[in-house]
This record gives structure tokens, C-alpha cells and sequence, in this order.
């Protein structure tokens, strides 16, 4: 098929759009110390999760924090004890860039993919409870991106429109486009080699 030769027909649009994306599942590992040495864990949760993120090259930094409750049995199993501790934590998730991304004034749209849960929790030789909280988060970068567009003449579109009688441009095809342009700038046509 013959290119056009359309000098001028293309035009540069600068906006945000995202510039790259990337998810991953994490297992993060926690040590509490509770009140009292415990016997066996008889129930766990992780609550009041908190997460924030922001753009750094590459990766995406997270960090946030939630509230972990444990309830253990402890005194041989006699007696049951539920203890809390605020857990913090902080990841780097790897992104995958569109070719031709800047790197300047991103920012970043985080979401988890799963929310944090208790994945694992045992008692350690030492008296704590080691808990491994299982969460997933995709992550979404914004920045500026630029887009190149095919521009007709005001006056082309208008005449071509109201001839063709419905004033709806979304009714041409490729080829009468094509036309348009030949017969209004008089394009010459290139062979192929």
C-alpha cells in the first residue's frame, strides 16, 4: 500500500497516562511478644490495614502498617490471653515501564489486589509468636505521556461532513479519509520499495 506524504497532518498531544504497572504477592514476617509465654495460638487476624506508595524508578515503594490480634492459650492451657501490637511494614514492588517513559512528575494509583491476612502463626522456641502475614497490592504509575494524532483542515472536515448529509464523522471509513486528504492537499502518493 502507498503511504501519503501528509507534511504537517500529525499533531502531538501531551497528557497523563500510565507510564507502567507491575503487581506482586508478598509474605512478610512478624514478631510479637506477648504479655504472657504462650501454650498454643488459638485463633489470629490481621485488621486496620494502611498503605501509601510512591514512584522511585523501577519499583514502587509501599509502606503502611495495620493491627494484629492473636489469641493464644497460655499457663498450660488453662488460661487464654489475646494480645495486639500495631505491625509496620515496607516493600518494593518492581514495574514494568512503556517504552519512551519520562520519569518526571508520576505518581502512583496502589491497590491491594488482596488484603492483608494470617497466613502463618507459631509460637518460636523463645516464647513469641511469629506471625507471616500473606497480601498482594498491583500498582499503576502516572505520568506524563505524548501521543501523536492524525489532524485534518477545519474546512476539510466540515465540507466532507455536510455532504455526506448526517454531520456524523464516525461514519467514514479509512478509505474515504484517505480520499479526503488526496483530494484537499493534493498529496502525491510514494511507491513502495
Amino acid at each position: 500500500m502507498a503511504e501519503k506524504a501528509l507534511g504537517g497532518a500529525f499533531r502531538q498531544i501531551i497528557t497523563r497516562a500510565v507510564v507502567a504497572s507491575g503487581s506482586h504477592r508478598y509474605l512478610q514476617t512478624h514478631v510479637i511478644n506477648p504479655v504472657k509465654r504462650p501454650t498454643s495460638i488459638l485463633g489470629a487476624r490481621v485488621v486496620n490495614h494502611d498503605y501509601r506508595a510512591r514512584p522511585g524508578g523501577s519499583e514502587v515503594e509501599i509502606a503502611g502498617n495495620y493491627a494484629a490480634e492473636v489469641w493464644y492459650s497460655h499457663s498450660g492451657g488453662t488460661q487464654t490471653e489475646l494480645a495486639k501490637e500495631k505491625l509496620g511494614f515496607r516493600e518494593n514492588l518492581a514495574v514494568t515501564s512503556v517504552p519512551g517513559r519520562v520519569g518526571s512528575n508520576e505518581t502512583v494509583e496502589i491497590t491491594a489486589a488482596r488484603e492483608p491476612g494470617v497466613w502463618d502463626a507459631r509460637i518460636t522456641s523463645g516464647g513469641q509468636i511469629e506471625l507471616v502475614v500473606e497480601t498482594a497490592y498491583a500498582a499503576e504509575v502516572l505520568g506524563p505521556a505524548r501521543l501523536w494524532v492524525r489532524a485534518y483542515p477545519e474546512e476539510v472536515v466540515a465540507r466532507k461532513l455536510k455532504g455526506n448529509g448526517t454531520g456524523r464523522d464516525d461514519e467514514l471509513s479509512d478509505d474515504e479519509w484517505e480520499d479526503l486528504l488526496d483530494e484537499e492537499e493534493g498529496a502525491p502518493e510514494e511507491e513502495d520499495l
